[in-house]
């Protein structure tokens, strides 16, 4: 939506990704984060109708990472193994974690828009668990569908999945991902 609109002013802000398994539990997730973000919304309105530039008023706006945060996101980073399907470029990052984390949507979506990535898809591995959590910016390329094979839903932009197995691995991520870029091409 924000490129299809021009809305590059906007910052997104993730919910976390197991909400998707709960979606009734979705509508009162958001109220609570746009509730909390009501003031910080009125304060940049308001610098806005003063001649505030949007680049300063995101600094401010958009929450800053956590040292735990940070520490995820570097581990994304340094796990990070880039692939190209045609003319989509795709990161897949694989990390262990020793605990579940809450936050892992929020610092998957800061490290798509950090390094522009059209395609971003994070397994987060704790046996024997393994949490999937994925990002698109191609359009056509739908990372719902991409969850759902794995037993996960969302939508085309952002989707997530958890498996109780390690059947889960880099390559059959990236053998659906390849399954829905030729299908989308199909289609166009």
């Amino acid at each position: 939506l924000k490129r299809i609109n021009g809305w590059d002013h906007l910052a997104l802000s993730c919910l976390p990704a197991k909400l998707h398994l709960t979606p009734d539990r979705l509508p009162d997730a958001v109220e609570a984060a746009v509730r909390a973000a009501l003031d910080d919304l009125r304060a940049a309105a308001w610098l806005l109708e003063r001649g505030a530039a949007l680049s300063w008023v995101r600094r401010w706006v958009v929450k800053g990472l956590e040292p735990e945060q940070l520490r995820l996101l570097n581990s994304l980073v340094e796990g990070t193994e880039e692939r190209r399907f045609g003319d989509v470029r795709v990161a897949i990052a694989a990390v262990e974690v020793d605990q579940y984390h809450e936050e892992a949507a929020y610092v998957v979506h800061r490290w798509v828009d950090t390094f522009q990535l059209p395609v971003g898809i994070a397994l987060f591995i704790r046996p024997p668990h393994i949490q999937l959590i994925l990002r698109s910016r191609v359009p056509g390329l739908d990372a719902g569908s991409i969850a759902e094979i794995f037993g996960g839903g969302g939508h085309a932009t952002a989707a997530s999945a958890e498996s109780g197995r390690r059947t889960l691995t880099p390559n059959k991520l990236a053998h659906a991902v390849e399954a829905e870029i030729h299908a989308r091409r199909e289609i166009e």
